[in-house]
């Protein structure tokens, strides 16, 4: 069995911790999937930036209306959530700004539990 946490003596004095246990291979797989993680990041503060300034709109106002355009009928809270895979808190706080923004008052729905 192979260990990830040498001490600097087990090492022969060379790296310490956990990546002293990786073989070759491994470090390529995790230099790679950090390699990606920078370009996911990058690529998703590009979309950002240009949903706020092009659309005046935020990324999660936008996969929110993405969601909803697929199901012309509508969603339930709940539902929309779990394609979102955020919590209903979530949700309620976005259709709370969406409902603010455009001015309108109250829901058209009665809501059941909470506030």
């Amino acid at each position: 069995m192979q260990t990830l946490c040498n001490s600097p003596s087990d090492s022969g004095g060379g790296m310490a911790g956990r990546e002293a246990g990786l073989a070759h291979d491994e470090h390529q797989a995790v230099r790679l999937w950090l390699r990606l993680m920078t370009c996911s990041t990058q690529i998703e503060q590009v979309i950002r930036s240009k949903l706020r300034t092009q659309f005046a709109t935020t990324l999660p106002r936008f996969d929110y209306l993405a969601q909803l355009s697929r199901f012309p009928k509508g969603l339930r809270m709940k539902t929309l959530s779990e394609y979102l895979m955020v919590t209903g808190g979530n949700i309620t706080g976005l259709t709370d700004q969406w409902w603010q923004k455009a001015g309108w008052s109250g829901w058209p729905m009665t809501r059941t539990g909470g506030r």
